[in-house]
C-alpha cells in the first residue's frame, strides 16, 4: 500500500462551497459576525473584483476537493479504494483518528483559483493477536494553492517537498491533514446480535455542544439523532457537499439493526 502513487484532487477555491456549508450548520453552529462579514465579501469579489479575499475557514476544506471517480470504481460500500487493502478479508472500515494543522497560516484563499490536494499513504501496520488483526492505514493530505504544488512538488519522489529559503513559499503556509483508518475483518451474524445487546456508549465532545433551537417544535428537540428530521435533513445537505455519501451514512439501519 505504501508503494501506490499519491492522488492528486484539484478543485476551484469559490466561495460558493464553504457559503453553503455556512448555511446548512448556521441553525447549530451559528457563525460569528467576522466570519459573515467576510463570506459576504469574497462572495462580492466575483461581482466587484474590488473586495479582499476570505481565508478558507477552519474545517472548510471538507467541501472542496471531492473524490473525482465513477461509482463503478468504489468500494461495495461506497469508500474510496485507495485506502483499502486490496484481496484481504480486512473489509470493514472505520475512522480511528486524525488530525488537521496549518489553518492559520494557510494560502487558500475563496478567489475562484485553483488548488490541490495531494493525497499519499504514510504508514501501515497491523496490530492484535491472530484471528483479531487490525489493519491501521494513515493518509496524509495536503492542501495547496496551485502555484505553491508546482514550486515544492517532487514528480521523481512524488511528493510535496519541505520548503527552504529558496522555494518562494512561506514557511508553515501549508495546510495539513492526517486521517488514520483501520480495517477489520466482517463480523459474523452473531458477533453482530452481541454487539447490539451490549449497552451504548455516549461519546461526548469536550469542544461543542450541538442544540436545537427552541423555536424548532419539541418532537424534534425530543427525538433520537438518526430519527430527528432536522438533522435527518442537516446530515444530508453536508454529505452532498463534503461528497460522503457511502453506505454507512445513507443506509444506517442495516448497520444498527440484527441480520
Amino acid at each position: 500500500m505504501l508503494a501506490r502513487p499519491p492522488q492528486i484532487h484539484p478543485d476551484i477555491m469559490s466561495p460558493t462551497n464553504s457559503s453553503l456549508l455556512f448555511n446548512t450548520l448556521s441553525d447549530s453552529i451559528p457563525a460569528g459576525k467576522w466570519q459573515r462579514e467576510r463570506l459576504t465579501s469574497g462572495l462580492k469579489k466575483e461581482e466587484t473584483g474590488s473586495a479582499p479575499p476570505m481565508l478558507l475557514p477552519p474545517g472548510h476544506h471538507l467541501v472542496y476537493f471531492p473524490l473525482a471517480r465513477p461509482n463503478s470504481k468504489l468500494c461495495p460500500d461506497g469508500t474510496d479504494p485507495y485506502h483499502t487493502p486490496h484481496n484481504t478479508p480486512f473489509t470493514r472500515r472505520m475512522w480511528a483518528g486524525g488530525s488537521i494543522s496549518g489553518f492559520q497560516r494557510s494560502r487558500l484563499f475563496l478567489d475562484c483559483r485553483k488548488a490541490l490536494c495531494h493525497e499519499r499513504i504514510v504508514d501501515v501496520n497491523v496490530r492484535g493477536s491472530p484471528g483479531s488483526e487490525k489493519i491501521f492505514v494513515e493518509v496524509l493530505r495536503e492542501y495547496v494553492a496551485e502555484d505553491e504544488f508546482d514550486a515544492l512538488y517532487d514528480s521523481e519522489a512524488k511528493m510535496l517537498r519541505p520548503r527552504t529559503e529558496d522555494s518562494g513559499v512561506e514557511e508553515g503556509s501549508r495546510l495539513t491533514e492526517r486521517r488514520t483508518l483501520v480495517f477489520m475483518r466482517e463480523l459474523s451474524d452473531e458477533d453482530r446480535k452481541a454487539n447490539l445487546a451490549q449497552a451504548q456508549r455516549v461519546v461526548k465532545c469536550k469542544y461543542l455542544s450541538l442544540s436545537l433551537p427552541t423555536a424548532y417544535p419539541s418532537i424534534f428537540r425530543n427525538s433520537p439523532s438518526f430519527e430527528n428530521p432536522f438533522y435527518l435533513s442537516i446530515s444530508s445537505s453536508f454529505l452532498s457537499l463534503t461528497y460522503l455519501y457511502h453506505q454507512l451514512s445513507v443506509f444506517p439501519a442495516p448497520f444498527r439493526s440484527p441480520p
